[in-house]
């Protein structure tokens, strides 16, 4: 039952990140396609639009990564607690 509870948990903290991520990614097109500017303004020669789709995805990725990593240990970590009580 316990360990259940875990799995449940773990695929909830798993499907929260995913959507967080998808809608952050997903955001930066849809910003793009509004905003028809943004496909027109460079910096240094390189368009806006790029700068936007390629620059915040790494620190995004790390980011949520480093909260996925910290929030799942602290699930395993109540379970382990858990079970040395019982």
């Amino acid at each position: 039952m316990y360990l259940r509870r875990l799995r449940q948990r773990q695929l909830a903290l798993s499907l929260l990140t995913l959507i967080a991520f998808g809608a952050i990614v997903g955001v930066l097109p849809l910003a793009i396609d509004v905003v028809p500017q943004l496909r027109r303004l460079d910096v240094l020669g390189i368009p806006l639009a790029i700068w936007l789709l390629v620059v915040p995805l790494p620190p995004i990725f790390l980011i949520l990564g480093a909260l996925y990593a910290r929030r799942a240990d602290a699930l395993d970590e109540s379970f382990r607690e858990l079970v040395r009580r019982r």
